[in-house]
């Protein structure tokens, strides 16, 4: 059930992997937030400045999230 919703205004973007609740989130850089579930599992992502283009690298479901960027017009970045 990985989907997106981008927000152009915002510049950013938010991946779902699942409709769990979201426990705590991990900030990878200054662009790119994971949220968990209360159990670990990896349940959004929370993609800032995406018009720059989004580091897919080290994303769960990295492939899934790439090709929802690119069906969204969104460029992936190589790490």
């Amino acid at each position: 059930m990985v989907r997106i919703s981008i927000d152009k205004e915002a510049d950013a973007a938010y991946v779902y992997l699942s409709h769990a609740p979201v426990a705590r989130s991990m900030r990878l850089d200054e662009r790119r937030i994971i949220d968990y579930t209360s159990d670990g599992v990896p349940c959004g992502i929370d993609l800032l400045y995406v018009s720059d283009g989004v580091d897919v690298h080290d994303l769960p479901d990295e492939a899934a999230v790439a090709r929802l960027l690119k069906e969204h017009g969104v460029r992936s970045l190589a790490a």
